[in-house]
């Protein structure tokens, strides 16, 4: 009798989970605890919360969900709870932590409780729900950035591990780290995944769980870090045919893999240290650009059946190269949650990637985390026959990052902040200021921009208006542009005006002094580590926000005024579509 609960920040996807859970799942209850409690006490939650305060609401809660718990206490149930739920896990009960690559902590929401007076949620509440996630759940799951029709790849996730009537399959071998002890509830489940294996680390359990594990899962690999304990584990090796021994302890002939996790000060002197042998060789170390990639690739193609290269960095920013790479690299190793390195692949990535496309396809910026491109273009690309990934990379390093991803098959490129303008300046086209979508044709890269396509579904929006550029960046061309191709009658009485988000002082235009509408036109990092609002007297009527996602600094703009908020998903999405007419 399956019972589990759905935990996770606010915003995360859980009810939307629940829904596309419920529609291929006739045979099993699904409940939103949120919803429960709506109709129990008929009030919103947001009602319930101004009205109530915090602490009885809590009190609602925990009441209303263990009513649930007992009414059902018969039957398979999948619960999702809501972001701050404190109560007791039943007993026989499984914990799944969803999360999310974007930082949630920056999620805002104009349809959700108030938090300690704010609509984005402190950091210290933050890491108290992050501590309880971790401390209740039994496995932890990262669901892909994605468009609402895309949750519909979720059931088979689903089916696979928790109801034994999935057929997922990895195509190849990947090895998933086992990182806590509650983690190994899980791992039954988890091998109906076929392909999937696991990693046990002496440096994360003890030793007890570790001689379980391999005794349970032969086909486990074994791997040594924690030199002080290798002489009571010795003894594994005897009944163990996969174990990873490090380099840096020095060079060992039996050991099946031989692995490096700490780099020399350049590239160069990283593999010259390596040993010439027919063991498999995995190096796993950080790479700090493009050009080091580029290096170590060469390294792991010259013998890519006994080398493996698994770069890494603290952003997670090289999981797409591991992907590419994953078709012929001899050892590979993918996340459910954070994973033991960021740049492991998370399973949706894995089971998304088609190792037989030759080319790819990607969005390049910096950052790209949050990004819906590869979800909205995934069936464009599949149609083509190339994946498509998410790369960062930065205005400094975008010549020789083009040049290396061109030589690893890229073929297609969305392009980004802040990368719009040196993409133009790269492609030398004087007819474009910038762009955001690139091809390959027979060697040669043509480039366009599709933003203006993108204003169009907000034309009546800005038409006959006093607009305000607040940021602007990459898109100030396509902006001007469209602005210009308006019809506003006596333009003379209609400006657009673009404004420093980070002065605040005016760059182009006439200074305004009660705009009609605000574009916000500047991104969420960008923002908190710079940005200023616009002056508190403004009384705009609309805030337009070409960005899409929750941590926007747009939605904040909005609530302040108290006016009307437009998020850029359209812009996006009409934007999209013209990008796929160009690739054609």
């Amino acid at each position: 009798m399956l019972k589990l609960l759905l935990v996770g920040h606010r915003g995360v996807g859980k009810t939307r989970l629940v829904e596309v859970l419920k529609k291929h799942n006739s045979s099993l209850l699904f409940f939103s605890l949120d919803q429960w409690i709506e109709e129990s006490q008929g009030q919103s939650i947001k009602t319930l919360f101004e009205q109530k305060g915090e602490n009885l609401f809590r009190e609602i809660e925990i009441k209303v969900f263990n009513e649930l718990v007992s009414t059902y206490r018969d039957q398979s149930l999948v619960i999702d709870v809501g972001a701050g739920f404190l109560g007791e896990v039943p007993s026989g009960y499984k914990v799944l932590w969803l999360e999310r690559s974007v930082d949630l902590s920056k999620s805002q929401f104009l349809n959700r409780p108030n938090l300690d007076g704010q609509i984005r949620i402190s950091s210290e509440r933050f890491d108290q729900r992050q501590k309880r996630y971790s401390q209740i759940s039994d496995l932890q799951l990262e669901l892909p950035e994605s468009l609402s029709e895309d949750h519909e790849s979720l059931d088979p996730v689903f089916k696979s591990i928790y109801r034994n009537d999935g057929t997922l399959n990895l195509k190849t071998t990947w090895f998933m780290t086992v990182l806590h002890a509650k983690m190994i509830s899980s791992l039954s489940d988890l091998k109906r995944i076929q392909g999937l294996q696991f990693e046990w680390r002496d440096d994360l359990l003890e030793s007890t769980l570790i001689e379980k594990g391999i005794k349970q899962f032969p086909d486990s690999l074994l791997s040594f870090r924690d030199h002080s304990l290798f002489k009571n584990h010795q003894k594994w090796i005897d009944h163990h045919t996969l174990w990873d021994w490090p380099l840096e302890w020095g060079f060992n002939s039996e050991a099946p893999i031989l692995s490096l996790h700490q780099r020399k000060s350049n590239m160069a002197e990283t593999l010259k240290s390596l040993p010439s042998t027919e063991q498999i060789l995995k190096l796993a170390i950080p790479i700090e650009n493009f050009q080091e990639l580029s290096e170590a690739h060469q390294w792991f193609i010259e013998n890519p059946t006994r080398r493996s290269f698994l770069p890494m960095s603290r952003e997670g920013r090289w999981s797409w190269y591991r992907l590419l790479t994953s078709k012929i690299s001899p050892l590979k190793f993918l996340r459910l949650g954070k994973g033991s390195s960021s740049d492991q692949p998370t399973l949706f990535e894995t089971l998304y990637y088609e190792p037989s496309f030759q080319s790819f396809a990607a969005i390049l910026g910096s950052p790209i985390k949050h990004s819906l491109t590869p979800s909205l273009h995934r069936s464009f690309f599949k149609n083509k026959k190339a994946n498509i990934f998410r790369i960062q990379i930065t205005e400094e390093e975008f010549e020789v990052g083009i040049d290396v991803l061109e030589n690893l098959g890229l073929c297609y490129a969305a392009i980004t902040s802040p990368l719009k303008q040196r993409a133009a300046e790269w492609l030398g086209d004087p007819s474009l200021s910038s762009l955001n979508t690139l091809k390959e044709i027979n060697q040669s890269w043509k480039g366009t921009n599709t933003d203006g396509d993108g204003l169009k579904p907000y034309q009546q929006l800005l038409i006959s208006k006093n607009v305000v550029v607040w940021g602007g960046g990459g898109t100030h061309g396509a902006l001007k542009t469209f602005w210009s191709q308006l019809p506003h009658g006596d333009t003379q009485n209609f400006q657009l005006s673009f404004y420093s988000s980070q002065s605040g002082e005016l760059k182009e235009g006439v200074a305004q002094h009660n705009p009609d509408v605000v574009i916000w036109a500047v991104g969420a990092d960008a923002f908190s580590n710079k940005g200023v609002f616009p002056p508190i007297e403004w009384a705009p009527k609309a805030i337009l926000d070409l960005n899409y996602t929750q941590d926007s600094y747009g939605i904040e703009c909005a609530q302040i005024y108290g006016c009307q908020y437009h998020s850029g998903l359209a812009m996006f999405l009409a934007q999209g579509l013209k990008q796929q007419e160009f690739w054609s």
